[in-house]
């Protein structure tokens, strides 16, 4: 139950920014859904998606915790 709404209220800031995803690789080039938008809207989207994040990761929430993970370049463009 408490996914459900977490992607509830991450949808919903996805909506109210007029976009379907976010794809990292888009926003911070400023393309696809992301195309036209400046710095600073890009920052505030983020900004809201992260505290949505914050929110349902409080205990006693979901439990849901933040991962990355990056390779060079090189290596990804052989793949």
């Amino acid at each position: 139950m408490e996914w459900e709404l977490f992607d509830s209220r991450w949808r919903e800031v996805l909506a109210k920014y007029g976009i379907t995803d976010l794809h990292m690789r888009d926003y911070e080039s400023a393309w696809g859904e992301y195309k036209g938008w400046d710095r600073p809207r890009r920052i505030e989207l983020l900004s809201a998606l992260i505290d949505t994040f914050e929110e349902s990761a409080a205990p006693p929430s979901t439990g849901l915790v933040g991962f990355w993970s990056a390779l060079p370049l090189h290596d990804y463009e052989l793949a």
